[in-house]
């Protein structure tokens, strides 16, 4: 489904409902809970970033942490350590995403880290292979999005960083 459908048709706070949730008995954690993998949300959207806390921390049982203050993001990465972050790239009216990016390859603490790129702006995500190159794992995702699209990127980088469930 959709991300904007999404929005249109269920309030963010109601994302618990997701089919995942629907399919496990009360109380059951989803496999990512037992296992706490951290995701990092860096978005000046506030709605976005509540459904990505609702979908993913309530829905899919990661642990989110987010800011949308991009000049700090470094830092804000460095001390929550997360497993996968999840990068707009248009913060404000500008593409700071690239240099939020450069900042997280450039420091050895941060190197690593597999990274989605969001945005809606197409042209943005076009430049993906052309300027994350070689700077580690990235993984581009348009918006809106398909919800089970992000799952899978999400599983996907996990896996080639060696860091999904066992």
């Amino acid at each position: 489904m959709p991300l904007a459908e999404l929005f249109r048709r269920v309030p963010a706070s109601n994302i618990v409902g997701h089919p995942s949730l629907q399919s496990r008995p009360p109380g059951v954690p989803s496999q990512c809970q037992a296992h706490n993998r951290r995701i990092a949300v860096i978005d000046d959207d506030a709605v976005f970033v509540e459904l990505m806390h609702d979908l993913l921390a309530n829905g899919e049982g990661y642990d989110v942490v987010s800011t949308s203050h991009w000049p700090q993001a470094l830092e804000f990465i460095k001390d929550a350590q997360p497993d996968v972050v999840i990068l707009d790239l248009m913060m404000g009216r500008e593409q700071t995403g690239w240099a939020v990016l450069d900042l997280l390859r450039d420091d050895p603490a941060t190197a690593d880290i597999p990274v989605i790129l969001c945005s809606a702006a197409a042209p943005a995500l076009q430049q993906c292979s052309v300027r994350a190159g070689s700077r580690g794992i990235v993984a581009a995702v348009a918006k809106p999005f398909d919800v089970d699209d992000l799952l899978g990127v999400i599983q996907r980088l996990l896996v080639q960083s060696g860091k999904a469930a066992a």
